[in-house]
């Protein structure tokens, strides 16, 4: 399975968690790239309008991506610009903010993946995980240490 999927997969767990009134309103967040496609890709499968802010450097390949799965996106400033721009969007379309990361919910999906990764190689020494975020390395050391492993 591909990362965008996957991620996709726990962003929509993420967007399932919303009230029916909240899912109508639409969401937003904040990234650079995978969480942005996966938001998008997340929100395609609901039926959920989303927006994704990501500053002017972000890859173009991700950003068309993120255009691809029915997102609309805003391309704006350096990284602080677009998450300043992402709270005035949200404020003013009266969206719903879904972090892409720091979020109990989504990391809670997302230890789900070591889980899986327990369970598939239960005597694994190393886990290498990139970091963006932390979210994605949040939710897999917490249920790595609830597991004990």
């Amino acid at each position: 399975m591909s990362a965008i999927l996957w991620i996709g997969e726990h962003s929509v767990d993420r967007l399932l968690n919303l009230s029916g009134a909240e899912r109508g309103r639409g969401a937003i967040t904040f990234s650079a790239g995978n969480a942005a496609q996966g938001l998008a890709y997340a929100g395609g499968i609901g039926g959920i309008p989303t927006t994704v802010v990501m500053p002017k450097t972000a890859s173009p390949i991700k950003a068309e991506a993120t255009r691809g799965y029915g997102a609309k996106v805003v391309l704006h400033g350096t990284a602080a610009d677009a998450y300043v721009r992402r709270m005035e969007i949200r404020e003013k379309e009266n969206l719903i903010f879904v972090p892409s990361f720091d979020d109990d919910v989504l990391m809670r999906s997302h230890a789900s993946l070591g889980l899986e990764i327990v369970e598939d190689i239960p005597d694994v020494e190393a886990v290498v995980i990139g970091i963006g975020g932390g979210g994605l390395i949040g939710g897999v050391a917490m249920a790595r240490e609830a597991l004990g492993a």
